[in-house]
């Protein structure tokens, strides 16, 4: 088997460009899939890195720069309301990955990897001392733990 082919989710954030730089200095062929390309903060395209753009979620968008891959690997982040805005529930994660899913299966890529969060067991995170003391009190954070686990 050559290099490994990776499409990569959440390129250009903090996360994905840590796991983008890692799987570069393997050898591996990198398709970094951004939502704008004006945002995003990516080293130049080279022999090993690809930017492309698509809507994550849109799985006829995704579809195209999945073919020919041999994983995909989800670090997609989704940005916080502006300050003073109305916090609502979120279900970023799940309806991304409902297209992720749907792509790789059009584009027959078998593998995923995404990246989640902690305390998105509702069960496990009740009575965490730095749950309760500091993450339940950050506006929308449990909603989007919540989505983080329906999406797991």
């Amino acid at each position: 088997m050559g290099s490994l082919k990776l499409a990569l989710l959440g390129a250009s954030g903090q996360t994905g460009l840590l796991v983008m730089q890692q799987a570069i200095e393997k050898g591996y062929h990198v398709t970094a899939v951004v939502r704008d390309f004006r945002k995003a903060n990516l080293p130049p395209p080279h022999n090993l890195l690809s930017v492309v753009v698509a809507d994550v979620f849109d799985h006829a968008s995704l579809a195209p720069h999945l073919k020919g891959k041999d994983a995909v690997m989800s670090a997609l982040g989704f940005p916080k309301p502006a300050p003073g805005a109305a916090v609502q529930t979120t279900d970023d994660f799940t309806r991304a990955m409902a297209a992720i899913i749907k792509a790789m299966g059009a584009a027959g890529v078998t593998r995923l990897v995404s990246i989640s969060a902690w305390y998105t067991d509702k069960a496990t995170r009740a009575g965490q001392l730095l749950y309760e003391g500091m993450w339940s009190k950050v506006p929308g954070l449990p909603a989007v733990l919540d989505n983080t686990a329906e999406m797991e």
